[in-house]
């Protein structure tokens, strides 16, 4: 008996320190799921907020885009407008020359015909001499060709004469000749040239080739047609290679 009463006492005292235990830690479990509830009631307002705010953004960049190209386009706009106003000021300072040129012309069409009339020519007979000038000058230029082909006749006529009385005579060539090279074999040492017997050049004339305003070599004629010659490399006088195209002069 003398043990149960403290065990009694210390089972009513655990019991009570328990109970105590019980309501305090109670409160504070009720105090923190409030205050978890709270947070989690403030969260799900600032993640509805966050979602919200996300979704004004897309908007607002939606609408950003928008403005951005409308002002991308009227930008394109203005400079086509520019460019435009551009070359119409252009075209109108071109269209003011020709338009100046044309009343210049005028004037000297004016001013020469004021100086025909002058001169009491009429202009049937401003034509009869323009006509019979036109006439004069075709014949000049056909006498001025006839002198050329005689001065090369006489060239080859000399030359050749000469070659029957002297040996080793070097016939002459027109110091106006210009030619071309058509064709090399360097094999056998020879070229074809681009003038003949109407250029006064005949068999045994020597040429020089040229090139760059440098002497590459100096032929001599063995063959001659009329517009081109076949021509010995002479071997002294060879100082380079002979291209297609070399210069030929006398």
């Amino acid at each position: 008996m003398q043990f149960r009463v403290p065990l009694i006492i210390a089972i009513v005292l655990g019991l009570a320190a328990a109970i105590l235990n019980f309501v305090v830690i109670g409160g504070k479990i009720k105090t923190i799921k409030a205050e978890r509830d709270d947070w989690h009631t403030k969260y799900q307002t600032t993640d509805a907020e966050l979602t919200q705010t996300k979704s004004e953004l897309e908007t607002t960049k939606e609408k950003l885009k928008t403005v951005e190209s409308e002002v991308a386009s009227l930008k394109t706009e203005r400079d086509n407008a520019v460019a435009e106003a551009q070359a119409q000021r252009e075209q109108a300072a071109n269209i003011s020359k020709q338009l100046q040129t044309a009343r210049q012309e005028i004037n000297d069409l004016q001013t020469r015909l004021a100086q025909w009339d002058a001169l009491g020519i009429s202009p049937d007979a401003i034509r009869s001499l323009q006509n019979y000038a036109k006439k004069l000058e075709e014949t000049n230029t056909n006498l001025l060709q006839q002198i050329d082909h005689l001065k090369y006749q006489y060239y080859r006529a000399t030359n050749e004469l000469a070659l029957y009385k002297l040996a080793d005579y070097t016939p002459s060539v027109p110091p106006d000749v210009v030619g071309r090279v058509l064709a090399v074999d360097p094999k056998w040492g020879f070229v074809v040239l681009s003038v003949g017997l109407d250029d006064g050049v005949v068999e045994q004339s020597q040429l020089l080739i040229s090139r760059q305003g440098k002497l590459v070599a100096k032929v001599r004629v063995k063959s001659v047609d009329k517009n081109s010659c076949i021509a010995n490399v002479i071997p002294e006088w060879k100082f380079g290679e002979i291209f297609e195209g070399d210069l030929v002069i006398p």
